[in-house]
């Protein structure tokens, strides 16, 4: 399973968004892309979901042009896990994750046992099959981007996207979901997310991509790509830098705090 960008440019009228993107994710990896606010993260992910498609250059999945595929075909093979999900009514857990089987179901038609199975399948994966039941309203921030990773799962696919997945949850949470993240990365799965936060990209990344104003800044190995420079440059800051655990953990704070 791979994702292949290639010189990927885009532009809201006459102002550029992207430009010249290249970036490829094959199976077991775990891509970061980085950058603040405003920088295209987000509208790099809707060009690869084809949710934007005026855009100049390639998205590839498994070597295919999604241009050409219908829309069916790339939700087989490619699941969205979005910032942050609010169904208007309140489904149970269960029903949920149910509707990522949509895919794999006739039109006008109730899920099968296939489909109960590949739901239940992706609550256990997750841990947690023992909240089938509840509401999703009910549910904390935490709980609930679980659920919605589970209904990605439950679609059948085996790469997702991630769009700031961890953005609304308290640190804990935050490192749980990214833990489940690298642990469906070891079963297998291609995952590529979107984020604010330059530490966890190096804890549990196997591939960063710095983005400024548009472009690609650096990429490579986290190592490689988030040094103090970097980061600095990424984010307008004068930061330090601090390695704990072997180089296994980085952390940036600001001079002025030093």
């Amino acid at each position: 399973m791979s994702i292949e960008v290639k010189s990927l440019s885009y532009a809201y009228g006459k102002r550029e968004i992207l430009n010249d993107i290249s970036l490829n994710a094959g199976e077991g990896e775990l891509i970061s892309i980085i950058g603040k606010n405003g920088v295209g993260k987000s509208t790099l992910i809707k060009c690869i979901l084809r949710l934007l498609t005026n855009y100049k250059g390639e998205v590839l999945v498994n070597g295919h042009n999604t241009k050409r595929m219908s829309v069916m075909a790339l939700a087989s093979l490619v699941a969205y896990i979005p910032q942050e999900s609010s169904p208007v009514f309140n489904f149970t857990v269960e029903d949920i994750v149910l509707m990522g089987t949509c895919p794999t179901m006739g039109y006008l038609r109730s899920p099968a046992k296939y489909q109960k199975e590949l739901a239940m399948s992706a609550l256990s994966k997750l841990g947690i099959e023992d909240m089938k039941n509840r509401y999703f309203h009910q549910l904390s921030g935490g709980e609930k981007q679980l659920v919605i990773i589970a209904k990605a799962l439950a679609q059948g696919t085996k790469i997702l996207i991630m769009d700031e997945p961890t953005s609304n949850l308290d640190f804990g949470n935050q490192i749980r979901i990214l833990e489940r993240a690298r642990a469906l990365c070891n079963e297998g799965y291609t995952i590529v997310q979107c984020t604010h936060n330059p530490e966890h990209s190096y804890m549990f990344s196997d591939k960063v991509i710095a983005l400024k104003e548009g472009r690609i800044l650096s990429v490579g190995k986290p190592h490689e790509v988030l040094s103090c420079d970097v980061v600095s440059d990424i984010y307008g800051l004068e930061l330090c830098e601090s390695k704990l655990y072997d180089d296994k953990v980085r952390t940036w704070i600001p001079k002025s705090a030093v």
